[in-house]
């Protein structure tokens, strides 16, 4: 009776699409907008053996979802010496070249290897780019800043500040 129970109110949310529960997973805070307060977030680039940077699918690090890995970058990453700076990122750059190389061959990542196409993304803010076929010798992670004003009047307003990089 459990088991039907669950699958009902389940059912029940996911054709209304109503959150029912009293403590969603991301409550949403209303407010208004301000066009000119400044807005952040990390970016991810493989590099390939030319130099190029090719950005790195953001569920390459599956389970953490891309989220927690910015807040960390953010919180924790700047408070690191010098040596645990260098292997946090040659871990990320790492398992970023070993699971963008699963994809490129058509394996799946995450919690797509158990649940296959079943399996949801954890947040749908990022885009997942198209898979890079080639190794990765590198990684880079920016913090890109803009203000949504600006980039209303140019698009290319945008201000990179390199973080982090290893290379192989």
């Amino acid at each position: 009776m459990l088991l039907l129970y669950i699958i009902a109110l389940n059912t029940g949310v996911a054709v209304t699409q109503r959150d029912f529960w009293p403590f969603p997973t991301y409550p949403l805070v209303p407010s208004r907008y301000d066009i000119h307060a400044p807005n952040a977030r990390m970016e991810y680039y493989g590099l390939t053996g030319d130099g190029r940077e090719v950005p790195i699918d953001p569920y390459v690090w599956s389970p953490l979802f891309p989220l927690a890995l910015d807040l960390w970058f953010r919180m924790h990453f700047p408070h690191l010496d010098a040596g645990q700076k260098a292997e946090a990122v040659a871990f990320l750059r790492d398992q970023a070249a070993a699971r963008m190389d699963r994809l490129a061959h058509g394996e799946r990542i995450g919690a797509e290897r158990i649940l296959g196409p079943a399996a949801l993304p954890d947040y749908w803010l990022y885009v997942r780019p198209p898979h890079y076929r080639g190794p990765l010798y590198g990684l880079r992670v920016y913090r890109t800043e803009w203000r949504a004003a600006e980039r209303y009047r140019d698009r290319n307003a945008v201000k990179r500040i390199l973080v982090a990089e290893s290379l192989r």
